[in-house]
């Protein structure tokens, strides 16, 4: 029987190898600018950072390599910001730095977070529109900040906007949005100036991320038949204080059936070729996944 079976394995095999691998658990995504089809992605329990690639057939799942093996880049890779100019900037929750790399990421070294700021271990990285460094703790609820040519300094904490746990971050111009993890959960917005704050309830929210022409991207749960399911709403000119007035109504884009064993969406990135848009979403403690729009029926 072997000897019947090895020749067939033999043809199989390279259609075997073809498949790509599935993805692993991750945590940040980011679309690189001008390179249509990559996206840099952070894996903190494998201290990887990713590059993930579509093929030229929309209907493939993704391909990943890994960037920087342990030891030559992050330890604890959370967040990854692309609009650094010439660099990609990494945040590193285990060494509380941020990882340098050259647009054909290179590794090119890495600069230490000030100490006074209490970075427990700081999970969000963002560049402002003019280039003002943002950064948030997700177990201090703090949010720190470094505009150019100053030192970091805090921009949000418990004596300004009560307990908080953020659990995602996006910043649009010179606006920080956070989504705070605490029943219910709200979206805060400050400016990079500091000044006044603005929050909104979003019951059921899951992650934040950046759309076209300034608007603000939601992944939200919302309850229905079959356990719900999971809306992409957008809020347009990403302006809390125009959506309170009625002046700027939010949108549904698109909705999607819950991946299976997935408690929470860290991050997610709608993908183009399609409207409504497929998504990945990484989740917690489950891989990477592309979900497909459900049916414009559908709850």
């Amino acid at each position: 029987m072997r000897y019947i079976l090895l020749p067939i394995l033999l043809l199989l095999a390279p259609q075997l190898q073809a498949q790509p691998a599935s993805l692993p658990e991750l945590c940040a995504l980011e679309a690189l600018e001008g390179q249509s089809g990559r996206i840099l992605a952070t894996a903190p329990r494998l201290s990887r950072l990713v590059l993930l690639e579509e093929g030229a057939d929309s209907t493939q799942f993704f391909t990943w390599r890994v960037m920087a093996e342990s030891g030559q880049g992050p330890e604890r890779p959370v967040d990854v910001e692309s609009r650094a100019g010439l660099q990609i900037l990494v945040l590193d929750a285990a060494r509380h730095s941020l990882v340098q790399y050259t647009r054909s990421l290179l590794h090119q070294g890495s600069q230490k977070l000030p100490g006074e700021l209490d970075f427990l271990g700081p999970d969000f990285l963002a560049l402002s529109q003019g280039r003002s460094l943002v950064v948030a703790d997700a177990r201090t609820g703090l949010v720190g900040l470094r505009r150019p040519g100053e030192d970091w300094q805090v921009l949000l904490d418990f004596a300004r906007v009560g307990p908080m746990k953020p659990r995602s971050m996006e910043v649009l111009g010179e606006s920080v949005f956070l989504l705070d993890g605490n029943s219910p959960a709200r979206v805060l917005e400050v400016g990079t100036a500091g000044g006044g704050h603005q929050s909104r309830p979003v019951p059921g929210c899951q992650a934040l991320h950046r759309g076209e022409d300034g608007a603000l991207l939601l992944l939200v749960q919302v309850d229905g038949p079959d356990d719900g399911c999971w809306e992409l709403r957008s809020w347009p000119r990403a302006a809390l204080g125009a959506l309170e007035r009625g002046q700027t109504a939010e949108c549904v884009l698109g909705r999607y059936a819950l991946p299976e064993n997935a408690a929470q969406a860290r991050d997610f990135l709608p993908l183009p070729g399609s409207q409504p848009p497929r998504l990945l979403v990484a989740v917690h403690g489950a891989p990477a996944c592309v979900l497909s729009p459900l049916p414009e029926a559908a709850p």
